[in-house]
């Protein structure tokens, strides 16, 4: 039965050599009291002829190396159970400190030894090297099966499994059927908390079954925790094709703090999202407005708090005193000429649906528009519902006038603005900055 050793030692090792002590104190000296790093374990291997023998221990800050405990690998002999469990832990602790200074001449004589061992050098977490001489040695345990298997982050993690078949005699079998292949895609301490218990099981394998690319690209740690994120969410269908979004951008996604930036921003993005039909009913223009600024927060932050304060919260005040700035205004300059119209705003929505629609920061110009910094007249063609053209006028000087996305005018078009021009004793300047 795997995991479970019913199998009495037949090897015992001899008693610790002198020169075992020597190499800790020797350690100690050039490399743990320069570290200064306390109450952290470490493991310290000290020779590796005829067999490998270790020593995990706490360094305190007195310089007692306490509660010291001994490790030797060595085929027919297994540590007790307590002994297992400290260094099981010790694998897994990503703040523990590991110092070997024999890890190639170690790689070389047991992967010569046992090619059947596949064993890895593990250049990130060298001391699962250890762990895979160990269980290879011990045999018959799941880790065994594992290691050998490469899929050395599930023999690690593999403690945190509930429900581990311990009669398998593969890696498929262990896992309740899961081909090694997904479990390959899987091989992750958070992937094999998505391999922990049944239901879990039946959500990877149809979550992958939905989503092949997975099997070509593969995943990352943080791709198996965003993805038990998603197994924990109740309603995670609601927002899926975003979800398989930001599963794909975690491919690129190596540290904690980029990870927890991302789901920050999915967090921020979806409680926008909840809002989206708020300003579509006030105009459908609205709503791709802000989805196509999701891909950076700050600019999607930006346009929903614009939407936000003009057609909100300070919506009536402002509509008030754009109707009270625009009877100050030459009332001239708004007419209808031939198939154009052209006309003040006069409204905070007009303002923003022109925004939005114009794809540019027409917002900004409220304030100036109002307190008579500058006039911004719309030309519309026939009854569009949109703006055809921007003009921006500035001591009867038009600085601007623009198509959707900050175009120039065409001949044509720039030939009816000249001649509105002369007919409201408008000046034009040849250089004319975008609306920004």
């Amino acid at each position: 039965m795997l995991d479970f050793s019913f199998t009495e030692n037949t090897w015992e090792p001899e008693r610790p050599e002198i020169d075992e002590y020597y190499k800790l104190i020797e350690v100690k000296h050039t490399t743990l009291n320069r570290m200064e790093t306390y109450d952290v374990p470490f493991f310290v291997v000290v020779k590796y002829e005829p067999y490998i023998v270790g020593y995990w221990f706490i360094f305190e800050r007195d310089g007692c190396m306490a509660h010291k405990k001994r490790y030797v690998f060595h085929e027919g002999y297994s540590w007790d159970w307590k002994l297992e469990n400290i260094f099981d832990e010790f694998v897994r602790d990503k703040s523990s400190i590991f110092i070997c200074p024999f890890l190639d001449e170690i790689h070389a004589k047991y992967s010569q030894l046992h090619d059947e061992w596949h064993l890895q050098r593990y250049y990130k977490h060298p001391v699962k090297m250890l762990d895979h001489i160990y269980n290879c040695m011990k045999r018959n345990t799941v880790k065994e099966l594992l290691y050998k298997a490469g899929m050395d982050e599930l023999a690690v993690y593999r403690g945190e499994i509930e429900d581990l078949n311990l009669l398998a005699t593969s890696p498929s079998k262990v896992f309740g059927g899961i081909n090694n292949r997904i479990l390959r895609v899987l091989n992750s301490e958070y992937g094999a908390e998505l391999l922990s218990g049944e239901p879990n099981r039946r959500f990877i394998k149809s979550f992958i079954q939905n989503n092949s690319w997975i099997m070509d690209s593969g995943l990352n740690n943080f791709q198996c925790e965003y993805l038990l994120r998603l197994r924990q969410k109740k309603n995670y269908h609601q927002n899926y094709k975003f979800y398989i979004d930001t599963l794909r951008k975690l491919n690129n996604v190596w540290t904690r703090g980029q990870y927890q930036m991302r789901i920050e921003y999915e967090n921020k993005l979806i409680e926008k999202r909840a809002n989206y039909e708020r300003f579509g009913n006030i105009d459908p223009v609205f709503v791709p407005y802000l989805e196509e600024a999701e891909s950076n927060i700050e600019t999607l932050t930006y346009r929903y708090d614009s939407l936000n304060y003009y057609l909100f919260s300070e919506n009536e005040n402002i509509n008030n005193r754009l109707g009270k700035s625009n009877l100050n205004r030459t009332p001239e300059l708004e007419e209808q000429y031939e198939c154009f119209i052209f006309k003040y705003p006069n409204s905070a929505e007009e303002f923003c649906k022109a925004a939005a629609y114009m794809k540019n920061c027409l917002t900004g110009y409220i304030y100036p528009h109002i307190y008579h910094e500058c006039d911004i007249v719309f030309v519309y063609r026939n009854s569009d519902r949109y703006p055809y053209i921007a003009i921006r006028i500035e001591d009867d000087i038009v600085v601007e006038a623009r198509y959707r996305f900050n175009r120039d005018l065409n001949e044509s078009d720039s030939e009816m603005l000249k001649l509105y021009c002369q007919r409201h004793n408008l000046k034009e300047i040849d250089e004319a900055l975008p609306f920004r």
